[in-house]
């Protein structure tokens, strides 16, 4: 079933091991290890895209 597997904008966010895919997926999600919860106001996209630039991200495009 589509909608209960891990989505490839979670990667980062959400660990592949340890969250289940399958129908406990939306039940139980499971923060990848170096994965941070923020309170800080959002920034706008640009300047966040920046950051991950200069810390050694590869745009692919």
């Amino acid at each position: 079933f589509k909608a209960r597997t891990l989505h490839p904008t979670h990667y980062g966010r959400f660990c592949p091991i340890e969250t289940p895919e399958g129908t406990s997926i939306g039940l139980r999600k499971n923060l990848s290890m170096l994965a941070r919860v923020s309170t800080i106001p959002k920034k706008n996209d640009q300047e966040i895209i920046e950051i991950l630039e200069k810390s050694g991200l590869k745009v692919i495009k």
